[in-house]
């Protein structure tokens, strides 16, 4: 789910936003289009940061919102063959968190090959969504900006090949409950002075050790 482009300020995550969905926020790839921002040379293309529009979490239910950030801006995108009438030139440049969740669908649906094809099942909708947070780069942005970081469809194909890697779950924690019951959607609390605690497994898809700080 695109989570919106209302930013910069915090909390602006655009409703609704299902449980099992992931909320992709908008990272930057200036100069990589040769439209507007044309470039000389391939070094001066720019990407990884967060545009300002791209809308923060946490959301209503005081979870993160953002669990991954995606190329949206700027970047090709599709455009209707009918509009131009040769598909060769079907593509504009253009940007927003609604060209980044394409994106992330387009490199989960490669999760969900490579991890079909190296155990044999399909991934649940955690563990898809682990794999792909745990390929992510961090940029160096907080989790209700960025979640995990900037998608890297190559190294979430690695872990999810078990190639190379690890991965985690849960992908992501929100501490607290109500009444004693940590409901998927809905508020959790963390009373002054009270502990929460959680366990975080580590999945190891390869065929050999790997060492994780």
């Amino acid at each position: 789910m695109a989570t919106g482009n209302g930013a910069p300020g915090y909390g602006t995550t655009a409703p609704p936003k299902p449980v099992v969905a992931m909320g992709i926020a908008s990272s930057t790839q200036m100069g990589s289009t040769g439209g507007t921002d044309s470039i000389t040379d391939t070094t001066q293309i720019t990407f990884g940061d967060v545009i300002p529009f791209s809308n923060r979490g946490p959301g209503a239910d005081g979870l993160v919102g953002v669990q991954l950030a995606a190329d949206g801006a700027n970047a090709a995108g599709a455009y209707p063959i009918n509009y131009l009438g040769n598909g060769a030139y079907a593509n504009v440049e253009w940007g927003g968190t609604s060209r980044s969740t394409p994106v992330a669908a387009g490199a989960m649906a490669l999760v969900y090959q490579a991890f079909q094809d190296r155990q044999g099942r399909w991934p649940t909708w955690e563990e898809a969504r682990a794999i792909l947070m745990s390929g992510a780069r961090y940029n160096g942005y907080d989790p209700f900006t960025v979640g995990a970081g900037v998608l890297d469809a190559g190294d979430a194909v690695r872990i999810a090949s078990g190639r190379r890697g690890l991965y985690a779950t849960p992908a992501e924690w929100t501490a607290g409950d109500y009444h004693g019951y940590a409901h998927p959607a809905f508020a959790r609390l963390v009373a002054p002075g009270e502990v929460a605690t959680t366990t975080i497994t580590l999945h190891n898809p390869t065929d050999r050790d790997v060492y994780a700080t």
